[in-house]
C-alpha cells in the first residue's frame, strides 16, 4: 500500500505541473528499467531536454511521474521517487517538451512598418573570385578557454505521509527528502562538464507492533565528461553514471570511453563496479566491463542501433555474460519500429541453467500514424529471470529462474474526432508460467473545449489477471489558468478473485485524488491528497513538493 501511495504523490506533480506549460507532449514508451531510473525510447531529436517532467501510465495502476536527468539523441533517462513501484517495460507515457517558466511579453505592440537600421558603407573591397572558391568562410569552434562556463540544475524538497486503517490495523508511513542535481559545463575553462545528483532522506513507519526510522544519503550521480559536444571525435566519462550507450547495464562506478567515427559510428567500452540499489547504491560485490558499437544515421531519427556485451564478476567469481541489442527507425515516414533484446550466455556452471544462450528479455513496438489525426501501436514483450549471483533486490526463487516468464501483447488505437476531442481504445493479453489474462480500456480526452483552460479525461476498463478480475471507471478534470493548475480525479473498481463469480465474492475500491500546483518564475509548489476507501480499503495520503530551478 505505501508504495502505491508514494506513486500517487509523484503522479500529481506531472498532472498539474506540466498541463499549462507544455503545449504538445511527446509520446514515449519505457524500454528499460534499472534501479530508480526509467529509460525512454525518445530523446533529444524529439525535443526532450533534461529537467522535463514525465508522466507514465502503467496498466492497472496510478500514474508515475519523474524528471528527465539524462538525454541522448534517441533516448532519455528518467528518475522517479524512491519507494515507487517501477513501471514495467512497455509502459506508455508522455514528456512535456516545453517545461520552462513563461516568458514576459513586451507591453507595447511592435511597429507594423519595419525600419532598417543604419549601416556604414562597406569597408572591405572584394577581390577577384574563381569558381572553386567557397561562398562562405569556414567556421571554427571556440577553444575551451574562450567559452563561458554554465551552471544549471534544481533544488527540491518534499514530504509524503500516509495512514492505512484497512482491516482494523493502523499503520502510518512518511518520507521526507531534500536533494539537488546540477550540471557545470566547461569548469575552469578546460572543457567538459560535471554532473551531480544527490539526496538526503528520512523515512519512517509507525506500525501496530513496531516503529522504524531510517536516514539515507544517496549520490545518484557524480561524473565528469569530456567530449560531450555533438561533434566531438571522442567521449570519455568517469565517476558514477549510467552508460551513455548501454543504459541497460545499470549504474557504474568507473569509466566509459567511445571513439566517434565518421558517418555516425561510435565504438567503445567501459569498466567499473556496479553499486547495489537495494543498499542505497553503496558499493556492491560486482565488477565488470562492457563493449559496444553504436550507430546513428546522418538523417536524424532515420535509424539508430546499438550492440553491446557485458562481462561481470561477483566476489571474484565469474558471473554474467550478456549480449544487448537495441534498434529503432522509420521504415516509412508513417511507420516507426523499436526493438531491444537481452540474452544471457551460460557456460553450464550456473546453478539452474544449462550451457547455451537464453533470451532473457525482448521488446518490440510498432507505431503507425497514417495521418496526424489518428494512429495505432502494437507492442510485444518477453521477460525471464537471469541465472546470476548478484542480488540487487530480494533473492529470486530457483523455480522462477528455471520456469518463470511473462509474455505480453498490447494494441492501441486513437483518433481525433475534433481538434479538442480524442478517443482511444487499448487491449492487452499476457501469459506467464502459471496463468494467462487479458484486459482493455476505452478512454476519452477533451482539451480546451471552446478555448476554456481545462482538460477532461474519462475511461472504462476491464482486467483479468492471475489473481483478480474486475472492471471499473475513472474520471479526471484538470483546470489550469496561467501558473495555477488543479487536479481532481475519481476511480471506481469492482473486483473478485479469479474463478469466483457470486455477488458475495465481489469487493469494491474507490479512490479520490486532488491537488493543486503553482509555478512562478523558477519556483514550483504543489499540494496533493488521496483517499482510498471500499470494502477492504481505508487509507489516505498527503504530500507537498517544492522545487527551484536555476
Amino acid at each position: 500500500m505505501i508504495a502505491r501511495r508514494s506513486v500517487s504523490f509523484v503522479a500529481a506533480l506531472a498532472v498539474f505541473g506540466s498541463a499549462a506549460l507544455a503545449a504538445a507532449p511527446v509520446k514515449v514508451t519505457v524500454v528499460s528499467v534499472a534501479g530508480r531510473s526509467v529509460f525512454l525510447d525518445q530523446g533529444r531529436q524529439s525535443g526532450i531536454t533534461t529537467g522535463a517532467r514525465v508522466k507514465l501510465f502503467p496498466a492497472g495502476s496510478v500514474v508515475v511521474e519523474g524528471v528527465v536527468v539524462d538525454v541522448s539523441s534517441h533516448s532519455a533517462r528518467v528518475e522517479v521517487l524512491p519507494g515507487t513501484n517501477m513501471p514495467p517495460v512497455g509502459t506508455n507515457g508522455e514528456v512535456a517538451v516545453s517545461d520552462a517558466p513563461p516568458t514576459t511579453r513586451p507591453t507595447t505592440a511592435p511597429s507594423t512598418q519595419p525600419v532598417a537600421p543604419p549601416h556604414a558603407p562597406w569597408s572591405r573591397k572584394e577581390t577577384g573570385r574563381s569558381p572553386d572558391m567557397p561562398l562562405l568562410a569556414p567556421a571554427f569552434s571556440l577553444a575551451p578557454g574562450q567559452r563561458e562556463s554554465t551552471f544549471h540544475g534544481r533544488i527540491f524538497a518534499e514530504v509524503d505521509a500516509s495512514t492505512d486503517q484497512s482491516s482494523g490495523r493502523s499503520n502510518s508511513y512518511y518520507i521526507g527528502r531534500v536533494g539537488t542535481s546540477f550540471t557545470l559545463t566547461n569548469p575552469a575553462g578546460q572543457g567538459g562538464q560535471i554532473d551531480f545528483a544527490g539526496q538526503a532522506s528520512r523515512r519512517g513507519s509507525d506500525l501496530t507492533d513496531s516503529n522504524v526510522t531510517e536516514d539515507d544519503f544517496i549520490i545518484d550521480r557524480f561524473s565528469y565528461t569530456i567530449g560531450d559536444e555533438l561533434y566531438a571525435p571522442y567521449r570519455l566519462e568517469f565517476g558514477r553514471f549510467y552508460s551513455y550507450y548501454l543504459p541497460e547495464i545499470g549504474l557504474i562506478d568507473g569509466v566509459e570511453g567511445a571513439v566517434r567515427l565518421q558517418n555516425g559510428l561510435n565504438i567503445g567500452g567501459g569498466i567499473g563496479a556496479y553499486p547495489l540499489h537495494a543498499t542505497d547504491q553503496q558499493e556492491g560485490d560486482d565488477l565488470g566491463f562492457h563493449l559496444f558499437v553504436d550507430y546513428a544515421s546522418e538523417v536524424p531519427g532515420k535509424f539508430n542501433g546499438t550492440l553491446g556485451y557485458q562481462k561481470t564478476w561477483h566476489n571474484g567469481d565469474m558471473d554474467r555474460d550478456v549480449l544487448i541489442g537495441r534498434a529503432s527507425g522509420y521504415l516509412t515516414p508513417k511507420l516507426w519500429l523499436y526493438g531491444s533484446a537481452v540474452a544471457d550466455v551460460y557456460d553450464g556452471s550456473e546453478p539452474v541453467h544449462s550451457a547455451g544462450v537464453d533470451l532473457t528479455s525482448a521488446w518490440l513496438q510498432a507505431r503507425y500514424t497514417p495521418e496526424p489525426t489518428h494512429g495505432m501501436s502494437l507492442s510485444v514483450s518477453h521477460y525471464t529471470w537471469a541465472d546470476i549471483q548478484r542480488d540487487d533486490f530480494s533473492p529470486v526463487p530457483v523455480g522462477l529462474i528455471r520456469d518463470g516468464r511473462v509474455d505480453r501483447v498490447a494494441v492501441s488505437y486513437w483518433r481525433d474526432i475534433t481538434k479538442t476531442l480524442r478517443p482511444e481504445v487499448q487491449a492487452h493479453y499476457f501469459s506467464d508460467q502459471i496463468d494467462d489474462g487479458y484486459g482493455g480500456e476505452f478512454n476519452l480526452t477533451a482539451s480546451g473545449i471552446n478555448k476554456v483552460p481545462f482538460d477532461l479525461f474519462g475511461g472504462v476498463f476491464y482486467d483479468r489477471g492471475s489473481f483478480t478480475e474486475g472492471m471499473g471507471f475513472r474520471g479526471e478534470i484538470r483546470p489550469h489558468t496561467g501558473a495555477l493548475q488543479v487536479f481532481i480525479g475519481y476511480e471506481y473498481y469492482r473486483y473478485t478473485a479469479v474463478g469466483q463469480v457470486s455477488d458475495s465474492d465481489y469487493f469494491t475500491r474507490q479512490t479520490v485524488r486532488g491537488g493543486l500546483g503553482y509555478q512562478i518564475g523558477n519556483w514550483y509548489y504543489s499540494l496533493t491528497a488521496d483517499k482510498y476507501f471500499g470494502d477492504v480499503d481505508d487509507s489516505y495520503r498527503l504530500g507537498t513538493f517544492v522545487e527551484y530551478r536555476f
